[in-house]
C-alpha cells in the first residue's frame, strides 16, 4: 500500500478512537450529574393524607344516602342527605366517636366535617335527630345542629334535637348543657341538664322541665340505652360530658341592696308649763323667799316654868236665925 494511503487509514482510525473516547466520557459525565430517580421522588411534597370520613351504622328498615340505598358501613360525604323510613333507624359515628343518631321517617345533611379541627354540623330537615358528642378539646372544635331557624352547639353532651309538625324546634337535654341560638334574632338560651325548649324563634325561649312526654317517648328513652352502649363501646371517659363556652347573653349584674341611712330624731324640747294669766283687777301675790341662814341657829332649851300652888279660899259659913 502507498505509504500516504496507510498513514491516511491510520490518521483516520485515531480520530475514530478519539471521538468514541471523548463521547463516551461526556455521557459518563451527564449521567452521573442527572438525578436518580428515587431523589426525584423524595424532592416532590407528599400527598396530603384525606381525612377519614364518618361512617354510617343502621340499627334497622329502610335507609337512603342521596336517594341510594345505604350499605352499612358505608361512608358519608359532606353534602350527603340521609334519609330513613318508616321503620329506619340510623347512627353517624364520627372519628372522634361522636354519634348523631336519626329517627324513623326523619332526614339530615352532613353540612360540614373536619377532624383537625374537629368541626361536624348537621342540618336536620324533617323528624328528629340525637346526638352524643365526645368531648371537644381544642378552642375551635365544634359540633352543632341546625334548622332553618335554630342552631344548637356544645362541647360535649347529649340531646335531641327535632322538628315538629307545625315548624317548632323541640330540643332536649340530657346530658351536660346546650346553647341554643334562633337564626334571625337574639333570642336565646342555655339548657342545662334535663331540661328542653320548644320554640319557632318568634319570642323569648322559655325553658322547661322533662315530663311525662319523654317518660313516655320510646325515641327519647332508646336513645338514652344507645348512649350508655356506646359508654362501654368507646369508654366512659370519650364523653367526659363539659360545659361549653359561656353564652354571649350577658347576665344581669346583681346590685348589692343600699342600707339605709338611719337619721337620729332630735331630742323633743321640754315643754313650757303655761303661766295662767291674772285678771286685771287681781295682783300676784308675792311669795316670799326665805333666805338661808349660813350659820344655824343655837339650840334654846326651855325649862318647864313650875306651876303656882294655889291656896284654897275658904268657903264662908252663913249661919240661918
Amino acid at each position: 500500500m502507498d505509504p500516504k494511503k496507510r498513514m491516511l487509514v491510520v490518521a483516520v482510525a485515531v480520530g475514530v478512537l478519539l471521538v468514541g473516547s471523548v463521547g463516551a466520557l461526556l455521557a459518563s459525565r451527564s449521567k452521573n450529574t442527572e438525578p436518580k430517580e428515587d431523589n426525584v421522588l423524595s424532592a416532590e411534597a407528599s400527598p396530603a393524607l384525606e381525612p377519614a370520613l364518618p361512617v354510617l351504622e343502621i340499627f334497622s328498615g329502610e335507609v337512603e344516602v342521596n336517594s341510594e340505598k345505604a350499605q352499612n358501613g358505608q361512608e358519608i360525604e359532606i353534602g350527603s342527605v340521609i334519609k330513613t323510613g318508616k321503620d329506619g333507624r340510623a347512627q353517624l359515628v364520627y372519628p372522634n366517636n361522636s354519634v348523631t343518631r336519626i329517627d324513623f321517617n326523619s332526614e339530615m345533611i352532613l353540612e360540614a366535617f373536619d377532624d383537625s379541627p374537629q368541626k361536624s354540623s348537621v342540618v336536620v330537615t324533617a323528624g328528629r335527630i340525637w346526638a352524643r358528642v365526645a368531648k371537644l378539646l381544642g378552642k375551635d372544635d365544634v359540633f352543632e345542629t341546625k334548622s332553618e331557624t335554630l342552631v344548637a352547639s356544645v362541647r360535649g353532651t347529649s340531646y335531641g334535637h327535632g322538628i315538629l309538625v307545625d315548624g317548632s324546634n323541640k330540643v332536649s337535654v340530657s346530658r351536660s348543657q346546650v346553647h341554643v341560638d334562633c337564626n334571625d334574632n337574639s333570642f336565646s338560651a342555655d339548657l342545662a341538664v334535663n331540661k328542653k325548649v320548644t320554640t319557632k324563634c318568634v319570642s323569648q325561649l322559655s325553658l322547661q322541665n322533662w315530663g311525662g312526654e319523654e317518660a313516655g317517648d320510646e325515641w327519647f328513652n332508646w336513645n338514652l340505652d344507645q348512649d350508655k352502649k356506646l359508654d362501654e363501646r368507646f369508654g366512659a371517659g370519650t364523653y367526659a360530658d363539659a360545659t361549653p363556652t359561656p353564652s354571649p347573653t350577658p347576665k344581669p349584674t346583681v346590685k348589692p341592696t343600699a342600707k339605709p341611712t338611719i337619721t337620729p330624731s332630735p331630742t323633743p324640747a321640754p315643754t313650757a308649763t303655761p303661766t295662767p294669766s291674772l285678771t286685771p283687777t287681781q295682783s300676784p301675790t308675792p311669795t316670799p323667799t326665805p333666805t338661808p341662814s349660813s350659820t344655824p341657829a343655837p339650840t334654846r332649851v326651855i325649862k318647864p316654868t313650875p306651876t303656882p300652888t294655889k291656896t284654897p279660899t275658904p268657903t264662908p259659913t252663913f249661919i240661918i236665925f
